[in-house]
């Protein structure tokens, strides 16, 4: 199947993924001005169909990997690197969306911006598929 799709972000579940010592993958692609162009959501197929409690918490970080978010590790957050029962998006999470949205592609830190005011340029160049950026 060819998750290389441009202006979507593709999910599937794949039989024994859970092999890898995961529940579940995300993948972003980005184009040259590291803007987000593409993302992927692999889900092992067993673990899906589980009953888990854990089964939303998973779907839901791997979108944040799929949308370009890294883990965070300081506080509770949906982007924690382990899946915790109970687990949802706070209002952390929000406010954090809210910063990522309102900055230009290329931005490094939430202090530096890139210099570019294209709020969302068409694919340029090749795409980078990759874990999302720290």
């Amino acid at each position: 199947m060819n998750v290389n799709r441009v202006g979507a972000i593709v999910v599937a579940q794949y039989f024994l993924l859970r092999n890898t010592g995961y529940q579940g993958f995300g993948r972003v692609a980005t184009d040259v001005t590291r803007a987000v162009q593409a993302g992927v959501i692999m889900l092992d197929r067993d673990f899906e169909t589980s009953g888990s409690e854990l089964v939303p918490v998973v779907r839901v970080h791997e979108l944040g990997h799929a949308l370009g978010y890294g883990h965070v590790a300081t506080r509770e957050s949906i982007m924690n690197p382990t899946a915790q029962p109970g687990l949802e998006v706070n209002a952390f999470d929000r406010e954090a969306a809210t910063v990522g949205f309102e900055r230009a592609p290329g931005n490094r830190a939430p202090d530096t911006d890139s210099g570019s005011t294209v709020a969302n340029p068409g694919a340029v160049g090749n795409l980078v598929w990759a874990p999302p950026l720290p």
